[in-house]
């Protein structure tokens, strides 16, 4: 069951993905400029023009172009950057390990301190414990991903001097050799205590202010889900029976209350590539958001494409490993 629910789900990955690049194809290619022109620039001859026009295709018919970039993306070539001149599978395989870290550094701080404030509010509801996490939790929903990025930089990095402001290592520092892509993980594989530390430093403050959203959903997810469990006949059953209240808790109440939070977590993942866009740009972070940006200023079409197909892939296959997880949890689970 759970071999054909895997095979049905990657199945349906290929026709969102098709139907994805089909609308971003069009979409990208009705805005009213030309791409050529801007790769030449405003003093390139109109037979310059032409001739990069007619290299990268832009003179063919529209469903030619579209039918181009499908027989390309079949043997997994993006085609060339306007930006960097240079293949936009090179372009990702240097920026994409930027951007996840970024969103793991921000996952993990969503998971470590939104599921505890969510448990404990839900705990002692209504009490000032509860009330702080709500307003915390009504804070991280309301605040924009970009304001909170800037303050962050003009308390933590401007005045209190305590987080760098940018980039992911020290101007004079020297990547680790590149194994994963990850710096922390990288530095760690080679054994770099002081690059490890510096790494993580430069991580936590983009990571902690594009996970702050995701930190306010999950608490208030597991702030309801632990009011509701708590209210469940089981729940009353076992302290009839003498259970201690800490015990309930964990053994029975927890499991059952962290459920929702499984799914929610996948689901948190797409707005922290979309919020990750904004952020690595405020933080000058050297991921897809920053080169996706470049793109579309640029209108370089097979960049933009290719960031769009990739987070959508992301956003799919790590929804697909939540619904594996979710039926490991729950037994009772069928699709």
């Amino acid at each position: 069951m759970l071999a054909r629910m895997i095979v049905r789900r990657l199945a349906f990955l290929i026709l969102v993905l098709i139907g994805l690049s089909f609308i971003t194809f069009m979409l990208s290619h009705v805005v009213p400029a030309d791409p050529a022109r801007l790769y030449a620039g405003p003093r390139a001859s109109g037979a310059a023009v032409a001739l990069i026009r007619h290299q990268f295709g832009f003179d063919l018919p529209i469903w030619a172009q579209y039918a181009n970039f499908l027989g390309n993306l079949k043997d997994g070539n993006f085609g060339y950057s306007l930006v960097s001149n240079r293949p936009v599978a090179a372009d990702l395989h240097d920026y994409l390990p930027a951007t996840i870290e970024l969103t793991l550094g921000a996952m993990v701080m969503a998971i470590a301190v939104g599921i505890p404030l969510g448990v404990i509010a839900g705990v002692w509801n209504r009490s000032w414990i509860d009330y702080g996490v709500r307003l915390i939790s009504g804070l991280g929903l309301a605040m924009p991903a970009y304001w909170l990025a800037l303050l962050a930089q003009l308390i933590f990095f401007d005045h209190l001097r305590w987080f760098p402001a940018d980039s992911r290592l020290d101007p004079a520092a020297i990547p680790p050799p590149r194994i994963t892509g990850l710096y922390t993980i990288d530095s760690l594989l080679a054994w770099d205590p002081g690059l490890f530390v510096q790494s993580l430093w430069h991580l936590a403050l983009p990571s902690a202010v594009l996970g702050f959203g995701a930190t306010a959903v999950l608490a208030r997810m597991v702030r309801a889900s632990m009011i509701d469990a708590l209210a469940q006949d089981y729940v009353r059953t076992a302290r009839a029976k003498g259970v201690g209240r800490r015990a309930v808790i964990i053994r029975h109440v927890l499991r059952n209350a962290l459920l929702p939070a499984t799914t929610l977590v996948g689901l948190q993942i797409g707005s922290l590539l979309g919020g990750a866009l904004l952020v690595e740009n405020i933080f000058s972070w050297p991921g897809i958001g920053r080169y996706a940006t470049a793109a579309v200023f640029a209108l370089d079409y097979n960049a933009v494409m290719a960031v769009t197909l990739v987070a959508a892939l992301i956003f799919v296959m790590v929804n697909l490993v939540v619904d594996v997880v979710y039926m490991a949890l729950d037994p009772r689970v069928v699709y």
